[in-house]
């Protein structure tokens, strides 16, 4: 089964004369209501001058939980909880820390990277929950909202405490989303809750390889003991924390999400292409349940096979994905392409 970033092999990662590079977003961060390269630039200069950062060797803070513990407590709005912050070198390295668990129930689809490391340390994948110690679950999901409720999550975590399992939820994607969205904001009524978070979606800051993991106090211990320690940098940790402690800063760019994929789905339909799978899923995606690259490929347009792991199926399902352009003129050149053809 091969993790998520396969589907980018043989893809160009920028528009070109010849096509429109619709594989990945490429136009979010000129939608933020902050100047993340402005910000960053400051920072970088004046760590440049005095090593504030890259001085700090973190023996004392090895999983970053002190540097940003309380600047995601305020994201969320909960100054002063008790919940640990775990920090990690992307989600993916979270990801691969809880597999040792060994065993996994997976709800939904999700990407494939975390039953990929479960079936390569030879635990295996269910679809129910009793007889698994780790539950995954992706939120938001790119095909179905079963989760995207609070309340549904904390039903969920509590039938899974009968069993004695961890709720992992992968909030890559919750970038999209308000604050109040995610599901660290109830991680201190819950006994075992892990959320994990990184900075690449939205922000396109996936260079700084920062993720940090929201858990139950309860789970803390159990988490940091499966994490190894300083794998998140002390300066990505001083950037990271800069950017994060801006607040939400996603407000435009959400609402032109929700714009430009239902202008998107709108220009395909006219051209005769499948419905997505989902339209309104708050996320710059469209999902197609069949491959469209032979029909957009003429016409210059570029999209890309995104894997899944089917937690119903209990297999590896494959969809297709275009990414919707957020920029007015990109949105006119996919128009553009689409009447051409």
């Amino acid at each position: 089964m091969p993790l998520a970033n396969s589907s980018y092999e043989a893809l160009p990662l920028h528009d070109d004369p010849g096509s429109l590079n619709l594989a990945w977003t490429l136009d979010e961060r000129e939608l933020l209501d902050a100047d993340l390269p402005a910000l960053l630039a400051a920072e970088l200069a004046d760590e440049s001058t005095n090593l504030s950062a890259v001085d700090r060797y973190l023996v004392q803070d090895p999983h970053g939980s002190a540097w940003l513990g309380p600047v995601v407590a305020r994201l969320f709005g909960q100054p002063g909880w008790d919940c640990g912050v775990v920090c990690g070198a992307g989600v993916i390295s979270l990801l691969h820390a809880v597999s040792a668990l060994g065993h996994a129930c997976v709800l939904g689809d999700v990407y494939p990277d975390l039953p990929h490391f479960v079936q390569q340390s030879g635990g295996t994948l269910a679809s129910s929950l009793p007889g698994s110690p780790l539950i995954l679950l992706d939120r938001p999901s790119a095909v179905d909202d079963s989760f995207d409720s609070l309340e549904a999550v904390r039903e969920l975590c509590v039938a899974a405490a009968a069993h004695g399992g961890i709720v992992v939820i992968d909030e890559s994607y919750a970038n999209y989303r308000p604050p109040e969205y995610s599901a660290a904001t109830i991680a201190s009524q819950l006994d075992n809750l892990a959320v994990f978070r990184g900075l690449s979606k939205g922000y396109w800051l996936g260079g700084l390889r920062l993720s940090y993991c929201v858990c139950s106090p309860a789970l803390t211990n159990r988490i940091t003991a499966l994490v190894p320690p300083m794998l998140a940098s002390s300066l990505s940790l001083r950037l990271g924390a800069a950017v994060l402690g801006l607040g939400d800063i996603t407000v435009r760019l959400r609402a032109r999400i929700a714009e430009a994929t239902t202008e998107a789905a709108a220009l395909l339909a006219a051209a005769g292409f499948p419905a997505p799978i989902r339209t309104h899923s708050g996320l710059p995606h469209l999902h197609f349940s069949q491959d469209l690259a032979p029909r957009l490929r003429p016409l210059g347009i570029v999209g890309k096979p995104q894997p899944f792991w089917s937690g119903p199926l209990g297999a590896p399902v494959e969809r297709f994905r275009l990414s919707v352009p957020l920029r007015p003129s990109r949105m006119a050149e996919l128009e553009r392409r689409l009447r051409a053809g």
